[in-house]
């Protein structure tokens, strides 16, 4: 049997729409991916036995992951129309490679080892998406359950990717039972073990994560904060509403909440959108308006987002700008932590967003940033991660984008952290699936690290969630609102805290191995090396 073209066209569309309808925000339904990949894996089964060119797989995979970029991501045209159309394009580019490297697999070593590597290869991709010069781990699949945080508390032992892991060990067996239906014509009778199988991959992962989610406790001491959200437009906080009327509001709504037993303030990325200069950065005049506001509260600690910079008398990165003068300047986009007579804690956004705050290989691409105010072009960032402390307490800041690399976060539970704190500014996105999106992505992370996290937003969505992922409050959308509430702390490592990413490891080493030899099976049969018959 061979399809047409319309019906290969129609497995492309209907996997890409799948997984769109998967992710957050945009259809929500988390467990329709456990099968969205079915469809695009009889296509390429299809022109696998009809041995056609293997481009034309390329070409149905950029349809998929197209229509998955464009109906999940689109809301980046708001931002930038530019930005939103290389991602998307870009994006849906990079994500066919696995898909050829297994059907390449497939064609030159084996049936049975092309499948084997479909898993590596997607699972060693999406491990790349965090570390290369490209990274874009939005659409990983694992982040499709941050709606359905109970069906995935296991995310504390494997991360992220073994949610990914799950949804293509589900997705091989569906695969398996429909082509052996339709393709070779046998009955449902005789897939009673593989749909047994199917069963058991779906509902055990299912199972221990209910317990876990039920038998969980949310223990350790207690800390009283307020989490501010301003509400200050995005494309206006840079130019028209000036730093003293931002800041009058932060004051405002931290006043409205106040009382002695408060401990630490919290307020979003860029709450002071000017660019304050590090040095000497205690007699800025809007630091030492907190500072004062802090003794007349009685001294919570006040953690809140800047744009900072510093001067050298060298280079320092591929963020430093010379200046006429022959100095050095390098910009930042930062978490400052204030406390009563001690210096400003000064932590530097590391994880940048691409395009906006880090141009990918900056030798080529240096002058091309997007500009959505404030500081643009490529950031400094910090070397390493380290905690913010305040009052004996450690802190793991996370500003916007950094709260999507799970990875990363985890390095600051490595070093003690006690909650973490998400300051972050979605407006630029309007009331579109981005920032909802992106507030679902806070539930996994809770559960990755078991710890408490507190969410300023600029915009919305504020929120405090406990560390199995549950909302316990939240702002709406495009108010000014501020949450009191308690926060519990907690340094105990979860399995994934202490050993990282285990299943993105092994499967990145595999699948360049499995690549390797591929490679090698290609020149075999087509290259110098091939055999006589």
């Amino acid at each position: 049997m061979k399809l047409s073209v319309k019906h290969r066209l129609i497995l492309a569309t209907l996997t890409g729409l799948l997984l769109a309808v998967s992710f957050p925000a945009v259809g929500g339904l988390g467990p329709i991916a456990l099968i969205a990949l079915v469809p695009l894996l009889l296509l390429e089964e299809d022109l696998f036995r009809n041995k056609e060119r293997s481009y034309k797989i390329y070409l149905y995979a950029f349809i998929t992951f197209f229509l998955y970029n464009l109906i999940t991501v689109w809301w980046i045209w708001f931002a930038s129309p530019g930005g939103a159309v290389m991602a998307v394009f870009a994006n849906a580019i990079v994500m066919i490679f696995p898909i050829a490297a297994f059907h390449l697999t497939k064609k030159f070593v084996g049936r049975k080892e092309g499948y084997i590597g479909l898993f590596f290869y997607w699972l060693g991709f999406e491990y790349m998406h965090y570390h290369w010069e490209l990274s874009w781990p939005w659409l990983n699949y694992g982040n499709m359950f941050a709606n359905y945080h109970p069906l995935v508390q296991w995310y504390e032992y494997s991360g992220v990717l073994g949610g990914s892991m799950w949804i293509l060990v589900s997705n091989l067996i569906a695969y398996l039972i429909l082509k052996n239906v339709f393709v070779h014509r046998e009955s449902f009778k005789v897939q009673t073990p593989l749909l047994f199988l199917l069963g058991l991959v779906i509902l055990i992962p299912i199972s221990i994560s209910s317990i876990m989610y039920f038998g969980h406790e949310n223990d350790g001491d207690e800390l009283d904060i307020i989490v501010i959200q301003p509400n200050i437009d995005p494309y206006k906080k840079f130019s028209s509403i000036t730093p003293q009327e931002q800041l009058e509001t932060i004051i405002r709504l931290a006043e409205e909440n106040m009382d002695e037993d408060v401990d630490l303030i919290i307020a979003p990325e860029t709450a002071l959108p000017m660019s304050i200069n590090e040095e000497g950065i205690e007699t800025n005049r809007f630091i030492t308006i907190l500072s004062k506001k802090m003794e007349d509260w009685g001294g919570p600690d006040i953690l809140i987002g800047s744009s900072t910079h510093r001067y050298f008398s060298e280079k320092q990165s591929f963020a430093s700008r010379k200046l006429p003068d022959g100095n050095w300047l390098e910009a930042y986009n930062s978490a400052l932590l204030i406390s009563k007579n001690k210096p400003v804690q000064i932590y530097h956004k590391s994880q940048l967003v691409l395009g906006v705050e880090r141009l990918p290989f900056p030798v080529l691409f240096e002058g091309m940033a997007i500009d959505m105010g404030g500081t643009t072009g490529t950031l400094g960032s910090e070397k390493e991660p380290f905690c913010l402390k305040s009052k004996g307490l450690n802190i793991t800041p996370c500003i916007c984008y950094e709260s999507v690399y799970g990875g990363y976060v985890s390095e600051f539970s490595r070093l003690e952290s006690d909650f973490i704190a998400i300051i972050t500014n979605d407006g630029w996105w309007k009331d579109t699936p981005g920032y909802r999106q992106h507030l679902s992505f806070a539930r996994l992370r809770a559960i990755e690290n078991r710890k408490y996290i507190a969410r300023s937003a600029n915009t919305g969505i504020s929120a405090i969630l406990d560390s199995k992922g549950d909302i316990l409050e939240r702002t709406s959308w495009w108010e000014p609102a501020a949450i009191r509430g308690k926060i519990k702390l907690s340094r105990k490592e979860t399995f994934y805290v202490k050993y990282g990413d285990i299943i993105g490891r092994v499967s990145g080493f595999t699948a360049v191995l499995m690549l390797i030899f591929t490679l090698f099976k290609f020149l075999r049969s087509f290259g110098p090396l091939a055999k006589k018959e």
